[in-house]
């Protein structure tokens, strides 16, 4: 078998590569809704969801009893509840540890398939997004 070297490379900035459009398929989405979504996720998650803006973004983790991390995500308002953004490989267990004190609450946590999750980068991506 014949091994063909690589040459190493550089990182580039984002800014030198061209607008680019790309699937997040590694990435999932979850939301919670109800009555009780923000006092849920204020318990639940390492950010101070009561002081979220409507077009604010946070990272935070989610974390155990002991203060163990099960996972981190991308957390924003959405509707009448909250979504978050995290790897597809951690969503369906960590939905089943925030579901297992949800019954306290007036709340519906749930994945979401139906919406499409895109990324875009390069050159002027920001302008494009505007």
């Amino acid at each position: 078998m014949a091994f063909t070297p690589f040459p190493p490379r550089q990182p580039t900035a984002s800014a030198r590569l061209p607008l680019t459009l790309m699937t997040l398929d590694d990435w999932a989405l979850a939301t919670i809704t109800g009555a009780d979504s923000e006092k849920y996720m204020q318990g639940q998650v390492t950010a101070d969801v009561s002081q979220m803006a409507e077009d604010q973004h946070l990272l935070a983790a989610h974390c155990d009893a002991k203060g163990k991390m099960w996972s981190n995500l991308r957390l924003f308002r959405d509707g009448d509840g909250f979504a978050w953004i995290e790897r597809r490989s951690v969503r369906e267990p960590q939905l089943t540890e925030l579901k297992k004190y949800a019954v306290f609450s007036k709340v519906t946590i749930a994945p979401d398939d139906e919406r499409v999750l895109l990324g875009v980068a390069g050159f002027q991506a920001r302008a494009a997004l505007a």
